[in-house]
């Protein structure tokens, strides 16, 4: 097994796998009084973990809160067994929520609005060194455009998922999410079309980049039992982008649409990466996260890449909630 490569005897250790929900495949190992984290990468996901591996190793030596990433005995952090590729991390004791239990977590714990804000702002100082005159220029029309070509695929598919939303339009038992997908899907096909639009691109400054996280949600955030923040997680998607859609991003998944948090979050973001943010570029950044977020989901679940639908319908309905609150 994989574990091998750490160190670990699969039989003297506790290997349990992790509740599956969008595609990872996880495993928590137990040894003794020790716990980390196997985490599962196909091969078309690999090329990115040489970056985001960077990232995490300059974030656990300015002290920032991650699950740190090990070493196997051959010095390498990332080992191959068969065709799938495997990495380690310290498992971090806490407690995490999901994106339905954010406003009544947020009003019981006041301060962590801040908080976040400020996590956001440290980590965007902190991964500056990897921006380097080298790295290639961030084409922001691509990126606004994106959610735009998720709507081909659901429209059109590509072989042999063709026809998806057709597909599920004749579906003759239809859930609860697959009504709302229908009913909601032309509005969001508007959306898409408006960031791609002249005016959207026009906005956002692609010189003013940052290293994100790019998938920063409830679940990859573990808190303490006063819920101060004890860790990060999963920076396998860690890429440069430009600085507005990221923080705009956050806000719409950490923060929502409440004006008064908003203003509390980047007042705290500012004020630790030294940088303000425009608040129409902050609702560009939440519109595209929206957008693309339930889009990516939905086509996903059209072509049977989701493993817990529940939890995506549940994300996607709140994203359209900060969606609808936007929209002008």
């Amino acid at each position: 097994m994989a574990s091998g490569a750490y160190g670990f005897n699969a039989a003297d250790a506790d290997i349990e796998r992790l509740v599956q929900r969008i595609k990872n495949v996880n495993f928590r190992i137990r040894l003794g009084q020790q716990d980390w984290i196997l985490k599962c990468h196909r091969p078309g996901s690999v090329k990115n973990l040489g970056f985001s591996q960077g990232l995490e190793e300059l974030l656990v030596n300015a002290g920032f809160p991650v699950a740190k990433l090990q070493i196997s005995q051959n010095g390498q952090a990332l080992v191959q067994h068969g065709e799938m590729f495997f990495t380690l991390h310290d498992w971090v004791p806490g407690q995490q929520i999901t994106i339905d239990q954010r406003d009544k977590t947020l009003e019981r714990h006041p301060d962590l609005t801040q908080e976040l804000g400020a996590a956001l702002g440290r980590l965007h100082r902190l991964g500056e060194p990897l921006l380097t005159s080298a790295s290639a220029p961030i084409d922001g029309r691509w990126l606004l455009t994106g959610p735009r070509r998720t709507v081909t695929s659901i429209r059109r598919g590509r072989p042999p998922q063709v026809f998806k939303a057709a597909r599920l339009r004749v579906r003759p038992r239809k859930s609860e999410f697959d009504q709302w997908i229908l009913s909601e899907l032309p509005r969001l096909y508007r959306v898409a079309n408006r960031l791609a639009d002249e005016t959207s691109v026009a906005l956002l400054d692609s010189d003013d980049v940052v290293v994100a996280h790019n998938d920063l949600n409830w679940e990859n955030l573990i808190f303490g039992p006063t819920f101060r923040l004890r860790a990060l997680l999963d920076f396998d998607n860690a890429t440069p982008l430009p600085r507005a859609l990221d923080v705009g991003a956050a806000v719409a998944v950490l923060v929502g649409s409440a004006t008064a948090r908003i203003d509390q979050f980047l007042a705290s973001y500012a004020s630790e990466s030294g940088h303000h943010v425009d608040r129409d570029l902050v609702t560009l950044g939440m519109r595209w996260k929206c957008a693309r977020s339930m889009l990516w989901s939905i086509d996903s679940y059209l072509s049977g890449r989701i493993a817990d639908s529940r939890m995506v319908a549940n994300w996607c309905r709140h994203l359209d909630d900060c969606l609808k609150a936007i929209a002008d």
